[in-house]
């Protein structure tokens, strides 16, 4: 980070002399690096005998894996004169200091609660009991293969948890918060019929693309689950339709060879993740980096 642009070019160039395939190296240059000299640095790398160039300008990402810190910015945040003392700021540290544990934080953001109140928020919300039944649903979705499990609990669907995705991916964070608020709003109070309400809101969301066709059609994870509900509860007839299927396929005779050689092979959706950069479903494990095929962002 030392080095001038030009300097990471002659480097660049002082190994390629000895290596017959390109180079990757990236010259990294100041934020207010201008056109003009963007082009000597290209003219350069080409008198002297570089195969390729990369050349990355400062903060012309949002997110970046190297960045340095001015000494400037330090000594002003040092000398700069301190602010008056900010009430919310004030009570906010007291009351975290004072709640060392959960039930203290808890009893500090429910202050004006009563416990009548209480016990009736307690009353409309169904615990979940050590064991639940319930059934697995597989969709393919714009962000690759997802599992949906619904569990039943007192004869209507309480609990869902969807598993899409590779774990530490924003598509797999953003699956499971779908899944317990799904869970919370099926578990608490009694009011209407929450699974068509629940089905009503998510069926049909989209986003930017779309699995399969006509009823098969997905347009994302949370239209995904709500065809999930529907099967589970028999809102549908997708859910005898799978079972009819799965009866057939355990009685259809065996297929031959020739049969197997003419079917059509399946699609496969890889595990996508959403591109810090331009925000598309395109982010891929490639050679051990995240690179998005949209925009070509890469994350190393």
């Amino acid at each position: 980070m030392d080095l001038s642009a030009k300097d990471h070019i002659r480097v660049q160039a002082a190994i390629q002399r000895w290596v017959d395939s390109s180079i990757s190296k990236t010259a990294n240059c100041p934020a207010d690096f201008t056109v003009e000299e963007t082009a000597e640095l290209y003219e350069l790398a080409f008198e002297l005998g570089c195969k390729g160039v990369t050349i990355y300008r400062d903060g012309s990402r949002d997110v970046q894996v190297l960045s340095t810190m001015k000494d400037e910015k330090k000594e002003e945040a040092e000398t700069a004169p301190a602010a008056g003392p900010n009430p919310i700021a004030a009570a906010s540290s007291s009351v975290a200091a004072d709640s060392g544990s959960t039930a203290a934080l808890d009893t500090a953001l429910n202050a004006n609660v009563t416990p009548q109140q209480r016990q009736v928020f307690d009353k409309r919300y169904k615990s979940r009991p050590k064991i639940l039944h319930g059934a697995t649903y597989k969709y393919n979705t714009p962000f690759g293969m997802a599992y949906i499990t619904v569990n039943d609990m007192d004869g209507t669907p309480g609990e869902i948890f969807l598993n899409v995705g590779k774990a530490g991916s924003d598509v797999f964070a953003m699956a499971e918060a779908l899944g317990r608020v799904c869970s919370l709003f099926l578990r608490y109070g009694d009011h209407g019929d929450k699974v068509q309400l629940l089905v009503k809101h998510l069926k049909g969301i989209g986003g930017s693309g779309a699995v399969g066709f006509g009823p098969n059609r997905v347009e994302s994870i949370a239209d995904a689950v709500a065809q999930a509900l529907e099967a589970h509860a028999g809102l549908s007839s997708e859910h005898s339709g799978h079972e009819q299927a799965a009866a057939s396929e355990s009685t259809a005779p065996a297929a031959s060879p020739d049969d197997v050689a003419l079917e059509k092979p399946q699609t496969v959706y890889t595990s996508k993740d959403l591109c810090p950069s331009c925000g598309s479903a395109s982010l891929l494990n490639a050679e051990g980096c995240k690179t998005c095929t949209n925009c070509g962002y890469s994350k190393c």
